[in-house]
C-alpha cells in the first residue's frame, strides 16, 4: 500500500509538471498526498538568485507586503511557518465540531508580486490536527491559472475547493471559467486528502 502510494504520487507530481494545470481538467484527477511529507517553502529568488536567508525580503517584518502575512496562531500553522512558509491571512477560520472533527486550511506563501499578491502559494489541509496533505500538486500564483479562489466545508470529511482557470487570451481581471474540485479524506492507516471531482463552469461576462 504504501509503495503504491508513492507510485502514484510521483506519477501525479510527474503529470502536474509536464502539463501543470491539467488535473483540473480530469473528471477525477489522480491524488499526491499519500503519505507525503508537507514540503518545505521554495527559497525566493530574484533576477534568478536565491536572496540572502531565502525569504522574499517584501514579507518580512517592516517589508512592504508585510501586513498581507501574520505570525502563525495555531498548531496547524507553527507547523507550517517551521517548514518556511508565510502564513497568508486570506483563508478564513472553518467551522469545527469537537464531535466530528475538525478542518484546518492554512495558507502558506513563499513570495509576493508588485502589488502583495501571493506568489509561489500552496494551501495545506489538517483533519483533527492531523496534516493530511495539500490542496494542489503544484505552488500557485494569484491571477493564473489554477490559482486558489475560495474555499468550503461540505461534510467532516469532505471539502470543495475553487480554482480560477485562465486562457492565454483572458485578461487579468477576468478568468474565463472556476473549476471547483471535491476533496475527501482517505481512510488508509495514514489518512490524506485527495480529489474525487471536478466540476468546471464558465464565468458570467
Amino acid at each position: 500500500m504504501y509503495v503504491t502510494g508513492i507510485l502514484a504520487a510521483s506519477i501525479a507530481l510527474a503529470v502536474a509538471a509536464a502539463a501543470p494545470h491539467a488535473w483540473l481538467d480530469a473528471p477525477r484527477p489522480a491524488g499526491w498526498s499519500y503519505r507525503v511529507a508537507m514540503p518545505a517553502a521554495p527559497p525566493y529568488r530574484l533576477d534568478g538568485r536565491i536572496v540572502p536567508g531565502g525569504k522574499d525580503p517584501e514579507l518580512l517584518p517592516g517589508g512592504r507586503c508585510a501586513s498581507t502575512v501574520r505570525r502563525a496562531r495555531t498548531a496547524p500553522e507553527r507547523s507550517v511557518a517551521a517548514r518556511g512558509w508565510f502564513i497568508g491571512r486570506v483563508v478564513p477560520p472553518l467551522p469545527s465540531s469537537t464531535s466530528r472533527g475538525s478542518w484546518a486550511v492554512v495558507m502558506g506563501i513563499s513570495g509576493a508580486d508588485g502589488m502583495c499578491r501571493g506568489l509561489g502559494y500552496q494551501l495545506f489541509a489538517f483533519r483533527s490536527g492531523v496534516y493530511v496533505g495539500t490542496l494542489s500538486p503544484q505552488l500557485m500564483d494569484a491571477r493564473t491559472d489554477a490559482s486558489f479562489v475560495s474555499l468550503h466545508v461540505t461534510s467532516p470529511s469532505t471539502l470543495q475547493v475553487d480554482f480560477l482557470r485562465y486562457a492565454d487570451a483572458d485578461p487579468l481581471c477576468c478568468p474565463h471559467a472556476t473549476t471547483r474540485v471535491s476533496f475527501a479524506v482517505t481512510k488508509n492507516a495514514y489518512p490524506s486528502i485527495a480529489p474525487y471531482a471536478t466540476e468546471t463552469t464558465p464565468t458570467s461576462r
